[in-house]
């Protein structure tokens, strides 16, 4: 209850619609206890259905990608379908960033998992999705940002 909680006062920062990924049977359950508590006066709250991430994996599949999507390519597929401007930051498949200080980054920001570059053993195939994301880029559909945040 406590991470309810402290996900409804996280979620009263955001104005507009809410989209909340549902990848599974049990992720389903999670989104729909948390609209029994989410103010929905507040924005629009939208609940993924669980196979769109498998018809989009099947989509990219078609198009030559390797392994599993990521769950970052997903929601800028997501995204590409829903919003009028997109802008993205932190896709970046190398180990180290583009800055002056040359340093190693994570796989995630948010834990230490450590990304195998080797397309044998990897989950996901970075280095398709962020092709991929760069020719998005050069169309103009989306924006990637590179480097460091001054925020």
């Amino acid at each position: 209850m406590d991470s309810v909680i402290r996900f409804m006062k996280d979620m009263k920062e955001y104005q507009g619609t809410l989209w909340a990924p549902c990848f599974s049977a049990d992720s389903m359950a999670i989104c729909i206890n948390i609209t029994k508590y989410y103010n929905l006066t507040e924005n629009n709250f939208v609940l993924g259905y669980p196979s769109h991430l498998q018809t989009v994996q099947t989509f990219w599949r078609s198009r030559g990608l390797r392994g599993r999507i990521s769950t970052g390519f997903y929601l800028v597929n997501v995204a590409i379908s829903q919003c009028r401007e997109l802008n993205l930051y932190g896709f970046w498949p190398f180990l180290q960033d583009v800055d002056e200080t040359v340093k190693d980054i994570p796989y995630h920001y948010f834990d230490k998992a450590k990304y195998s570059f080797d397309k044998n053993h990897s989950i996901h195939d970075m280095h398709y999705e962020f092709s991929v994301l760069v020719q998005l880029h050069l169309l103009g559909v989306l924006k990637i940002h590179v480097g460091g945040c001054n925020h």
